[in-house]
C-alpha cells in the first residue's frame, strides 16, 4: 500500500479583542487544479527525449477506471517511445494567510515488483520535497486516495508547487501515478469578547458575551474555550456545536467582583473537521471597572461668632475618583447657600464660598451630590460645620438712686409703666400668660419672667408705634445671660418663638430705634401653654 507522508505543524492565530478583517480563500481547486483547461495553469517539465506533453491528457489509462473529477488529470511517470518518462508539472500560487493544508488525490500503478525499488512519486515546495510516494508493484486497478500535507509554514507566501513521478534508470517495470483535484485548505477560528454593559463599578458583578466564529473554509468541531481570569466563561469540548465555514456562535456568562484593571485572555481550540487539523485563536479583553469617590471637606469647621456678624465658609468638593463626574449639587441645611457645576475631571477640587450671618449656634449640614455617566451611578458626600453664636453683651447703663421726699420712704419708684427700666438690673416684673402694657418713651425697656416648668416659650410684642426698634429675650442672671432670640421686623408686632426652655429667670430687652412715644402703649404677652 503506498503510504503518505503527513507534516502537522500547530497553527496559532492570535487576535486582537475587536473583530479582524480577514482575506478568506474558500477551500477549492488551485487554478486548473483539475486540469481540466487547455491551456493549462500547470507548466510541464520532463527528462526524456519524448516531447508529447501528458498533461491532463489521460482518462482511464493502465488499468484506472476513470478520473477522480472531471475528464483529464495530470499523468506522472509511464512509457514514451521506448522510453522512461520522468516527468513534472509545477505553478506559482501565492498562499493565504489562513493556509494550512494542501489536498490532492492520487492513484499509483505498477506492473509489478521492482527490485531495484527506485520509483518515486514527489511533491515539493520552493524544490524542498513535502511528500513522497513510492510507486513499486501492482495495484490491479487503481484506488484514488487522498494526501493531506501541512503546508502553514508557507501560509501568506508565493511559492512554487511542483508534482513530479522520478523512475529508475532502467526499469524492470514502468511506474505511474495519476494526480487530480489539487486545493488549498485555509482553516481558520476567530474569537471576541464584549463586555456588558461596557463601564461597571468597582466590586459590581457584569456579563461576558463571547463569539466564535469559523472565519475558515473548513467546517470546526471540537470546540474548547478557557479564560485565564473569567473562569466562569469557559466551555468544554461538546458543549458548543459543530461550525461550518462562515458560520458563528455566541454565549453569555456572569463574572462576579469587578476589580480595576482586569484583563481577560479567552483562547479557543478547535479542529478542521475533514482535516484533522487544529486551529486555535486567542481575545484579550480589558474590563474598564471604575470606583468613583466624592469628597467634600469645609473649613473651618468650628466657627465661634458674635450675635450679627457674618460668617464665611470654604466648601472643597473633590473628585478622588479616576472618571469625570457631572451635575455637581451643593446644598445646607438650614439652607444658608447652595451651589452648582457641570463637571468635575479626575482629581480636581471646585471650591465654592458660602457666607451668611448666623442667628443662633448650632450646626450647619452640607451635602454635595454627583453623577458618575458611564454607569449613571449617583454619588453623595456629606459634611457639616459647627457655628457657636455669643450674644453681644448688653450695654452697661449706670444705675442711680433717685432721693425721694421722707414721705415716700426714699425707695427707686416703678411708675405703673414700668419706668425706669433701662438696664438688666431694673427690669419690670411680667407675669406669663398676662398680657402687660407700657410706653416706649426712651430707648431701652427690660422686663423679667419666671417659668417654674419646661414648656414652650412664645414672646409678643404688639402695638409698637416706633415700628423701627427690636426685642431680644435672654435667659440667666443680670451678671451671666444667655441670648435665645430677637426679632428686628420692621412692624408693629414682633414675635419669637423659643421653642421649648427650661424652668429659670428670662428677661426681655426691647430697643426703641424709632421716636419716642408717651401716649400709645405697647403691649409685651409672654405665653407657655
Amino acid at each position: 500500500m503506498p503510504r503518505v507522508r503527513q507534516l502537522v505543524i500547530r497553527i496559532v492565530a492570535i487576535f486582537s479583542l475587536t473583530l479582524l478583517l480577514v482575506t478568506q480563500l474558500s477551500a477549492g481547486l488551485i487554478h486548473d487544479g483539475s486540469f481540466e483547461n487547455n491551456p493549462s495553469g500547470w507548466t510541464e517539465y520532463f527528462n526524456s527525449s519524448c516531447t508529447i506533453s501528458g498533461l491532463g491528457n489521460w482518462t482511464g489509462t493502465a488499468g484506472l477506471t476513470g478520473n477522480y473529477e472531471g475528464s483529464r488529470s495530470l499523468w506522472l511517470g509511464g512509457l514514451c517511445n521506448n522510453g522512461v518518462r520522468n516527468n513534472g508539472a509545477r505553478q506559482t500560487i501565492t498562499l493565504g494567510p489562513d493556509a494550512a493544508v494542501l489536498s490532492f488525490w492520487y492513484a499509483p500503478y505498477k506492473g509489478a515488483v521492482d527490485v531495484l525499488n527506485q520509483d518515486q512519486a514527489r511533491v515539493l515546495i520552493n524544490d524542498d520535497e513535502v511528500w513522497t510516494l513510492t510507486v513499486n508493484g501492482p495495484t490491479g486497478t487503481a484506488v484514488w486516495q487522498n494526501a493531506l500535507i501541512d503546508i502553514s509554514q508557507y501560509a501568506g507566501q508565493e511559492i512554487s508547487l511542483a508534482m513530479e513521478m522520478d523512475q529508475n534508470a532502467v526499469p524492470l517495470f514502468i511506474a505511474n501515478i495519476f494526480v487530480d483535484f489539487v486545493e488549498i485548505y485555509n482553516p481558520a477560528v476567530q474569537i471576541s469578547q464584549e463586555i456588558m454593559p461596557p463601564t461597571v463599578l468597582l466590586g459590581d458583578s457584569f456579563t461576558v458575551e463571547v463569539t466564535i466564529q469559523n472565519s475558515g473554509d473548513v467546517a470546526l468541531n471540537d470546540l474548547t474555550v478557557s479564560h485565564n481570569l473569567f473562569t466562569s466563561c469557559n466551555r468544554a469540548v461538546g458543549s458548543l456545536p459543530t461550525l461550518a465555514p462562515g458560520e458563528n456562535t455566541s454565549y453569555t456568562c456572569t463574572v462576579e467582583n469587578a476589580t480595576l484593571g482586569m484583563a481577560n485572555n479567552a483562547t479557543v481550540l478547535a479542529t478542521a473537521t475533514a482535516l484533522a487539523h487544529p486551529v486555535t485563536a486567542e481575545s484579550l479583553i480589558t474590563a474598564h471597572v471604575v470606583d468613583p469617590r466624592l469628597e467634600l471637606v469645609v473649613q473651618p469647621a468650628t466657627v465661634t461668632v458674635e450675635e450679627g456678624d457674618a460668617v464665611t465658609l470654604e466648601l472643597g468638593v473633590t473628585n478622588n475618583g479616576l472618571v469625570s463626574l457631572n451635575d455637581i449639587q451643593l446644598t445646607a441645611d438650614p439652607a444658608v447657600c447652595a451651589f452648582s457645576g457641570k463637571e468635575l475631571t479626575p482629581g480636581q477640587t471646585a471650591v465654592f464660598s458660602c457666607t451668611f450671618t448666623p442667628t443662633a449656634s448650632g450646626k450647619i449640614s452640607f451635602v454635595v451630590t454627583a453623577v458618575e455617566p458611564l454607569t449613571n451611578t449617583s454619588l453623595t458626600a456629606e459634611t457639616a460645620a459647627v457655628i457657636e453664636v455669643k450674644p453681644v453683651d448688653p450695654p452697661t447703663i449706670d444705675t442711680f438712686t433717685l432721693y425721694l421726699p421722707l414721705a415716700l420712704n426714699n425707695v427707686t419708684n416703678h411708675t405703673p409703666l414700668g419706668e425706669p427700666n433701662n438696664s438688666c438690673a431694673q427690669s419690670f416684673p411680667i407675669t406669663v400668660n398676662q398680657s402687660a402694657q407700657f410706653l416706649a418713651e426712651d430707648i431701652d425697656d427690660w422686663y423679667s419672667f419666671n417659668v417654674n416648668s419646661s414648656g414652650t416659650l412664645t414672646v409678643n410684642l404688639t402695638n409698637f408705634a416706633p415700628i423701627a426698634g427690636q426685642i431680644t429675650v435672654w435667659r440667666g442672671s443680670c451678671g451671666n445671660l444667655t441670648f435665645l432670640g430677637q426679632n428686628g421686623d420692621f412692624a408693629t408686632t414682633k414675635v419669637i418663638n423659643l421653642g421649648s426652655q427650661p424652668p429659670g429667670s428670662y428677661f426681655v430687652w426691647i430697643i426703641n430705634d424709632g421716636p419716642t412715644n408717651t401716649n400709645q402703649k405697647y403691649s409685651l404677652t409672654v405665653l407657655k401653654p
